[in-house]
């Protein structure tokens, strides 16, 4: 178990600093205590994370939206990303693919 905390810590701090780098322009988030994932919400709440769910796809990064946490299926300002399943470098590599893929979306607006 501590290995696996440890692994697990190493792959959030990652995340979480791409994030910053990447994100943080568009979108806020906590660094999570526990977990496996990281709660991210946009800084204008007009974003629709579902139309950026198709775009980070495209760009072969999967998100969850927050329509589907929510259940009236209406709030669309945020998403969950996991930090799990994937090491550091790529992480990192799937933050910059998402940032294209809210830039994209920001110029088509």
């Amino acid at each position: 178990q501590p290995d696996l905390t440890a692994l697990y810590r190493a792959r959030r701090d990652a995340l979480c600093a791409a994030l910053a780098a990447h994100l943080g322009a568009w979108f806020t988030f906590e660094v999570p205590v526990g977990g496996m994932f990281v709660w991210v919400v946009a800084r204008d709440p007009r974003v629709d994370t579902d139309r950026l769910l198709n775009a980070a796809l495209d760009a072969g990064v999967c998100i969850a939206p927050s329509s589907v946490f929510d259940a009236s299926g209406e709030d669309r300002s945020a998403f969950r990303i996991n930090f799990t399943l994937n090491p550091p470098e790529r992480l990192e590599e799937g933050v910059r693919r998402l940032a294209g893929a809210v830039r994209r979306l920001a110029d088509a607006s």
